[in-house]
């Protein structure tokens, strides 16, 4: 983590990766206002951090190494921010870091009916309403709105599983089937 301070941590040679979908733009971020000033000095100033990645399935990545301790993949999922430039951000007490984000910063990880209403339980520990108006699709991927940021979650097991049994084929075309409605799949946005 970069402190508000500056204090230097180890570095990446983001030029070596490039086998990677999403690419790190050290100049993006260091002209976001909303990136503390001192990550912003140092990005100007050619210091790199190394790489904190979340890959398209929801796992973590530092270096490209799997981040397995689960308390720590929690707090990253809890302190993941994305700025209205659209740069993703781990934000921990006065702490910032960047983060590539390989498709969405926000996972679906439940799907479950309770007290009469469907919620999605989301990487980050939160529920969220779930509206089956709202599921969006680019053919192999699904997606749910999370309404309080604006934002596209991705299904992931088990709840790509549960939502999957409520798929139902009307007129030729797939929607969700719930509580006596049917909406069909949108197209992902």
């Amino acid at each position: 983590f970069i402190p508000h301070n500056g204090a230097r941590m180890p570095c990446t040679d983001w030029s070596a990766v490039s086998d990677e979908k999403e690419r790190f733009d050290p100049a993006q971020f260091a002209a976001d206002s909303e990136v503390p000033e001192a990550l912003r000095k140092l990005l100007a100033d050619g210091t790199l951090p190394a790489e904190i990645r979340l890959d398209a399935a929801g796992r973590w990545l530092y270096q490209q190494a799997p981040v397995a301790h689960p308390r720590v993949v929690a707090l990253f999922h809890r302190s993941l921010e994305r700025t209205a430039q659209g740069n993703w951000l781990l934000r921990v007490g006065r702490y910032a870091y960047p983060v590539v984000v390989e498709d969405t910063g926000r996972f679906v990880v439940r799907l479950r009916k309770s007290k009469g209403r469907w919620l999605m339980g989301l990487s980050d520990g939160s529920d969220e309403p779930f509206d089956p108006a709202a599921v969006q699709t680019d053919g192999q991927t699904f997606f749910g709105t999370v309404v309080h940021v604006d934002q596209l979650a991705r299904f992931i097991d088990p709840a790509m599983l549960t939502l999957a049994e409520l798929f139902e084929a009307r007129n030729q075309q797939f929607g969700v089937a719930i509580d006596s409605g049917w909406w069909p799949l949108l197209p992902r946005s």
